[in-house]
């Protein structure tokens, strides 16, 4: 299977040196593709400059990005190839400023952003991926199991993926894959061992 994966988080730029970011540091993507490379598929990784992790293995064809705009349009041209499986779990931001002032903005002055929203790239995922099996990522902070289950079925409805893998805060330890129902995974060994064994 030809596999893509998404990893780290995008960055929005404020000007020439600053950006806005999340903390999301491409690990779970980068063992993500050490797992599936060492299973024999092959592997397309979309991984953030930003990133702090890389795979360890070789043989993964990895390009970078980095804005939310830069990833869609990444995406959108792997869309030719034969993409069997996509793992979409990069941090987008849901937010990018108005406006990239050239050079360095000045530090001595109180300083106002204003911010539009960013495109919800998993929406459209479906759309250009007709055939392929898709992973979305529902991470949350607030609420309890019960609210971000809530949450990834109203993803899986209504982007039409396959799978909701759930975790941060709101789920607790470890991370629930969401199909019908939810398999908890307590490690992220675990979720990776149990995906790989599903795509067999």
């Amino acid at each position: 299977m030809h596999c893509l994966i998404t990893a780290g988080a995008t960055m929005e730029a404020l000007d020439a040196v600053r950006f806005i970011t999340n903390h999301s540091t491409g690990k779970l993507g980068s063992s993500f593709t050490d797992a599936l490379i060492k299973s024999n598929h092959e592997v397309t990784l979309l991984l953030s400059e930003s990133a702090r992790f890389r795979p360890s293995t070789k043989g993964a064809k990895i390009h970078t990005f980095t804005s939310a705009n830069s990833l869609k349009t990444q995406i959108k041209e792997i869309a030719n190839g034969n993409i069997s499986v996509i793992f979409h779990m990069a941090a987008v931001s849901d937010f990018s400023p108005t406006k990239t002032h050239k050079g360095k903005i000045d530090s001595s002055n109180q300083l106002s952003i204003q911010l539009n929203t960013t495109p919800k790239i998993i929406n459209e995922l479906r759309s250009w991926y007709p055939e392929s099996i898709i992973f979305g990522w529902k991470y949350d902070v607030e609420g309890d199991q019960e609210s971000i289950t809530d949450k990834g079925r109203e993803q899986m409805t209504r982007c039409r993926t396959d799978f909701c893998v759930l975790n941060g805060p709101a789920y607790g330890a470890g991370f629930g894959l969401l199909k019908e129902s939810i398999t908890h995974c307590p490690t992220q060994e675990l979720l990776i061992g149990h995906i790989l064994t599903l795509l067999q």
